[in-house]
């Protein structure tokens, strides 16, 4: 059987897998691969291509035979694409690469018209009164907001606390915080890095997808240059509403498409 590795979006953590199959009776076999964490980014000496060496031996370790498809979310599509250039470098067998709303990156300040997408966001929860979820938006663009504050100290004062179990702690308790400063820090160390790549990509000769919602269509180009071999699926929703009920079924049968395209490619090979 056919694994397929899934990457996270750049806050780590995993949606529902049932989400991703096909038929409650589809018995794909997937394997979900994290990330260090804001303790690691601020490490000395970190350098993001580590995550790419080590993503890969975890991935052969858990896969240590067979073909694999790798399907990444936001930030894992990029990790996805560097991760099986990787393996194919070490003569694994990538069947196939999907990349889910993964758009371009180039930065960690915030892309344009992100004010108008977080209002859309709070309006779109009201309007389905998810109250609790609301509580968890406004928790979770707190402290979004506290962390593109404090700017280039991030970095120091986190460096300082990872070195104090007390403070780790208070940094680790509350999930929501813990998540949003894995995800403002691996922007930081990493956004500026794939930037460079992408300046003279190395083309992946396999299959790709791109699963990417209409607001994120100026992606394409990129992932064009990275992947000959790309078709791309629009899918309904919004990058933050991908796995909402109205429009997983969307993401659902993009990623049935794509599957097949490289079942198909592999029995004609």
């Amino acid at each position: 059987m056919t694994c397929i590795v899934l990457l996270p979006g750049s806050g780590g953590g995993f949606p529902d897998i049932a989400q991703l199959k096909a038929s409650p009776e589809d018995g794909m076999r997937i394997e979900t691969i994290d990330y260090p964490g804001w303790k690691r980014y601020v490490s000395p000496g970190f350098r993001p291509e580590r995550i790419v060496s080590e993503l890969a031996a975890e991935i052969e370790s858990r896969v240590p035979s067979g073909p694999i498809r790798i399907v990444g979310i936001s930030m894992g599509g990029h990790f996805g694409y560097l991760v099986a250039l990787d393996l194919q470098a070490r003569g694994r067998d990538i069947e196939g690469l999907c990349a889910i709303d993964s758009f371009m990156v180039t930065t960690a300040a915030p892309t344009p018209g992100w004010r108008n997408r977080a209002l859309a966001e709070f309006r779109g929860t009201l309007k389905r009164r998810k109250f609790g979820e609301l509580q968890i938006l406004c928790r979770s663009k707190f402290w979004r907001a506290v962390f593109r504050a404090a700017g280039d100290i991030l970095p120091a004062v986190l460096r300082q606390a990872r070195r104090l179990r007390w403070a780790v702690y208070i940094f680790e308790i509350d999930p929501i915080l813990k998540r949003e400063l894995n995800i403002r820090m691996m922007a930081r160390e990493c956004a500026p890095w794939l930037a460079k790549i992408d300046e003279d990509p190395t083309a992946l000769s396999i299959r790709t997808a791109l699963l990417r919602t209409r607001d994120h269509l100026g992606s394409d180009a990129m992932w064009q240059a990275r992947c000959p071999n790309l078709v791309v699926y629009e899918i309904e929703g919004s990058h933050d509403t991908l796995f909402e009920a109205e429009n997983v079924d969307s993401l659902r049968r993009a990623l049935a498409n794509a599957s097949r395209e490289w079942s198909h490619s592999t029995s004609n090979a």
